[in-house]
This record gives C-alpha cells, sequence and structure tokens, in this order.
C-alpha cells in the first residue's frame, strides 16, 4: 500500500511537470515506439508480400533455409538498432532535463549522440550488448516453452502431464528471471548521461547495481500507466505520462545512490557513477525529492 501511494505521488508529479511540455513529451516518447513499430510493419509488409506474392508457405518463412528473409530481418533488425541508438540516451536526456532534480549529467544536448561519432557508436554497442543480454535471458523461456507446448501436446498421460506441469513452472520461472534482467538494463541510457568515459560493459553493469532491490516500483508504474494504453485511445495521454514517472523515479534513485555513495566515504564526492547497491527509501515525495 505504501509503495502504491508512493507511485501514485510520482505518477502525479510527473503529469505536473508534463503539462507544459505535453507536446513535446508525447513526440519524444512516441519517436522511441514509433521506430519499434515501423520496423515492425515494414517486416510485416515484405512477410505478406512473400506469401501472397512469392507463394511461400508461412512455416517456411521462418525457416533457416530461408537465406532471402533471413538476410532482410537481421538487415531491419540492425537498422532499428542504428535508428534507436542515439535515440534512447536522447529521450533520457530530455526527460532528465524537464524532471530538474537536480541530476548532474556530462551531456550538454541530446543532439550529441546524434553528431558526436564517439557517443553514437558507444550507444550503439551499448544498445547490442543490451540486447545480447537481453536475448541470453530469453533463451530459458524459449525453450521451457516450447517444451510445455509438446508435452501437452502429446496427450494426457499421467506421466507427461507431470512434466508438462513442470516444464510451465520453469517458464513461467524464466519469464520473471528474464524481466528481471531487461528492468535492471532500464537505467542504462540514464548512466549514459552520467560519465562519457564509461564503455558498455562497465555502463550496463552500473545500471544493474543502481536497479538492484529497485525494481518493485517500477512494476507499479507500469501496472498503472501501460494497462490503460490498451485502449489505444489513451495512448497519446499515457505513453508520456509512462516515460516521464519512469524517468523521475530512476534520477530520484539516482540522486539517492549518489548520497549514499557520499555518505560511505565520509562526506567526501565520490564517482557519481558508482551508483550504491542500497535499497529506494527516499522518505520525500515526489515534488520535494
Amino acid at each position: 500500500m505504501k509503495t502504491t501511494m508512493k507511485t501514485s505521488k510520482l505518477i502525479g508529479y510527473g503529469r505536473k511537470i508534463l503539462k507544459g511540455n505535453r507536446r513535446n513529451g508525447f513526440a519524444v516518447s512516441f519517436a522511441l515506439l514509433g521506430t519499434v513499430m515501423f520496423f515492425r510493419l515494414v517486416e510485416a509488409a515484405v512477410a505478406l508480400f512473400m506469401i501472397y506474392y512469392v507463394g511461400i508457405k508461412p512455416g517456411e518463412l521462418f525457416s533457416l533455409n530461408n537465406y532471402v528473409w533471413q538476410g532482410f530481418v537481421l538487415t531491419c533488425t540492425l537498422l532499428k538498432y542504428i535508428v534507436l541508438a542515439p535515440l534512447l540516451p536522447a529521450a533520457a536526456y530530455w526527460f532528465t532535463e524537464i524532471c530538474d532534480t537536480g541530476t548532474d549529467v556530462a551531456i550538454t544536448s541530446g543532439l550529441d549522440f546524434f553528431t558526436k561519432p564517439r557517443l553514437l557508436f558507444k550507444s550503439f554497442f551499448t544498445l547490442i550488448l543490451m540486447k545480447t543480454i537481453s536475448l541470453i535471458f530469453l533463451i530459458p523461456a524459449a525453450f521451457f516453452g516450447l517444451l510445455s507446448y509438446n508435452l501437452v501436446k502429446s496427450g494426457a498421460d499421467s506421466h507427461m502431464l507431470f512434466y508438462a506441469t513442470h516444464s510451465v513452472s520453469m517458464t513461467a520461472v524464466s519469464i520473471w528471471i528474464w524481466l528481471w534482467a531487461v528492468s535492471g538494463m532500464l537505467a542504462v541510457p540514464f548512466v549514459m548521461l552520467k560519465d562519457r568515459q564509461k564503455n558498455a560493459f562497465s555502463i550496463v553493469f552500473a545500471s544493474f547495481k543502481l536497479m538492484h532491490r529497485r525494481r518493485k516500483q517500477l512494476a507499479f508504474i507500469a501496472l498503472l500507466l501501460l494497462l490503460p494504453m490498451f485502449l489505444i485511445v489513451t495512448i497519446p495521454f499515457m505513453l508520456p505520462a509512462f516515460f516521464m514517472a519512469v524517468s523521475l523515479y530512476i534520477n530520484v534513485t539516482i540522486k539517492e545512490a549518489e548520497y549514499y555513495n557520499t555518505q560511505s566515504n565520509g562526506g567526501e564526492t565520490c564517482n557519481a557513477s558508482e551508483f550504491s547497491k542500497k535499497p529506494g527509501r527516499i522518505k520525500e515525495t515526489a515534488d520535494t525529492a
């Protein structure tokens, strides 16, 4: 109940910030979602063309022997990552600036990620690393999910039912672990703003360290803001509010981690990118943090 109330205050303060920036907030957040949607629609359009005009069966489309489709999907994925790589930290910069939480950043403008080759390449390799980690954690879920499907499909034998039950349980656990890994990397774009010298591995590691035992409130934010988006018409209102709430929470968390690091060093200034693992216990509401 305490977490829910704190989350509602966080979301409310985020909406208050967006009052004068709602149009820009929607443009920034939709740029991320729109990029993913665009490449997905391109893949779907080409897949339909190959099915209806080339005569390929849907099952053959995903065959490893279909080099044309595999090459096209790989090209689309690469182009999507190239576009998303600078967009993610640039969006994080924009939301960080309007949050006004006093977070120190080493980047002067979100455009730096588009115009400076070093930042652009670092953003790209960081995104590739994130996707690789996500894929590694997703493999067990895919394996147990396919195994569960085959066991259930094989029949209602008591032994098969026993194995299927355990396989479904392992699928659920694997999905939870995958979500844990993905949520641990949500702070990556914000960590990238803190230190221009950190490499991709250090940035991802710092994000996991920052999000240690700080994922619960993100789940509440997603529950309160993502579910209403299924109504479609609420997307223009909920999408920027979601990105604003997540950005505000992560920036406040960064300030909290820096505070604990400073206290642990006896009041001396410490490296802002070396975050504390101490779980979030900020007592102020979002509007006073």
